[in-house]
């Protein structure tokens, strides 16, 4: 979980996902659609002059009430290896709690509580060694003789905690040979949980908890490509299709279109671009 301070990039990145998000929550409402391909633009099919505003009220169930609703679509618990990393225990539960109303204990001891409730949240977990650095600490998990697991243990100051960080990023990416250092059991698992969690807290017309997760692909010179995964309904693909399957953000598209024959809507959303060296706005 990040800190509570706001900054200029804290509020761009929320504007997007609100705007993104907006977008996707109609787009999910839409009725059968009305086949308009041989109509000139401004006509409906029997020729009558129409705006666009009357073409879309009359196709798609809305929000008459035009509300606003504030969430948060880039969260991270102890399933992420960079949070865990730097402290972070919280579990998918206690983030959803914690975007409800509910307190929360800092790893370093003292209490954390918004003022007023959050509307939506999607905890957005990294793809890639999900749920592997907490499991280096269980002697029972396949993870616990991870070449890097023993200085996790070990690490407790700052420093150790940072060089734990930067000795984990040779093994996030898709090189060949990395695979035999990740357990898709443990992957597994911990999406499962991440599942289970964002449905058991979803509460219609009160709370929206959206399954999510984080993409987390990079350029060369470490160029911010990431983006945030939310589905639209309670189903999901057993496993994230992350920067360990392939770093280019085409890859992660092409994959969505097998998801959504599958029945499970997702949209992906940019997150941070302006930390992609101009990358993300590229055309491929």
């Amino acid at each position: 979980m990040h800190g509570q301070g706001i900054d200029r990039e804290d509020i761009m990145r929320e504007s997007i996902s609100l705007i993104a998000l907006g977008l996707f929550l109609t787009g999910c409402a839409q009725q059968d659609p009305v086949d308009t391909s041989d109509v000139a633009p401004g006509k409906t099919a029997d020729s009558t002059d129409v705006s666009i505003a009357e073409i879309v009220e009359e196709t798609t169930v809305g929000n008459p009430t035009r509300d606003a609703y504030f969430g948060d679509l880039h969260f991270h618990t102890r399933y992420s290896f960079d949070a865990f990393a730097f402290g972070t225990v919280a579990t998918p539960d206690e983030s959803y709690e914690f975007a409800k109303g509910e307190p929360l204990m800092h790893p370093a001891g003292f209490e954390m509580k918004l003022d007023r409730p959050l509307d939506f949240q999607g905890v957005t977990d990294h793809g890639m060694y999900l749920g592997m650095l907490p499991a280096m600490t269980d002697p029972e998990s396949p993870a616990y003789t991870h070449p890097e697991a023993e200085a996790l243990r070990n690490a407790e100051s700052v420093d150790e905690r940072r060089a734990m960080f930067a000795a984990m990023i040779p093994y996030l990416a898709d090189t060949p040979g990395n695979e035999q250092y990740v357990s898709m059991d443990v992957v597994r698992s911990a999406w499962a949980d991440i599942v289970r969690s964002a449905n058991r807290h979803n509460d219609p017309g009160n709370f929206t908890a959206f399954i999510a997760y984080e993409y987390t692909s990079a350029g060369g010179l470490r160029d911010n490509l990431h983006r945030n995964v939310i589905f639209a309904g309670d189903r999901a693909p057993i496993v994230p299709f992350s920067r360990m399957d392939s770093e280019n953000p085409e890859d992660l598209w092409r994959e969505m279109d097998i998801w959504r024959e599958a029945g499970m809507e997702s949209i992906a959303i940019p997150h941070n671009s302006n930390g992609s060296g101009g990358r993300m706005f590229q055309r491929t």
